[in-house]
């Protein structure tokens, strides 16, 4: 039985990561944003996220752009390494990063 148990939490622990992957994931409120760049503030402080033209931009579900970012906005941001610097590979916002609010 205690096998079993152990195998079982060790396989969530496995999912777990593998869902989350390696990148970094930052939550909190839009502090700036320009076309290069935004800075987040979180619960640890802020963080900077460079942009490219791969980052992808979520309002709620649907596609969207850096132009529709606004200071203030609550944000998800997910993003990697890159050149020892913090790269967005995606920006979401709106009823995607606020679950259980309407937008």
């Amino acid at each position: 039985m205690r096998k079993v148990l152990m195998a079982g939490v060790l396989a969530l622990t496995a999912s777990s990561a593998w869902a989350h992957g390696t990148g970094v994931h930052a939550k909190g409120t839009l502090k700036s944003v320009s076309a290069e760049r935004l800075v987040v503030q979180t619960e640890q402080g802020e963080k900077a996220f460079q942009l490219s033209p791969a980052t992808k931009f979520l309002s709620g579900s649907l596609p969207s752009s850096v132009a529709d970012l606004h200071a203030g906005e609550r944000v998800v941001v997910h993003a990697k390494e890159a050149n020892g610097a913090l790269e967005a590979t995606q920006v979401s916002w709106g009823a995607a990063s606020r679950p259980g609010h309407a937008h």
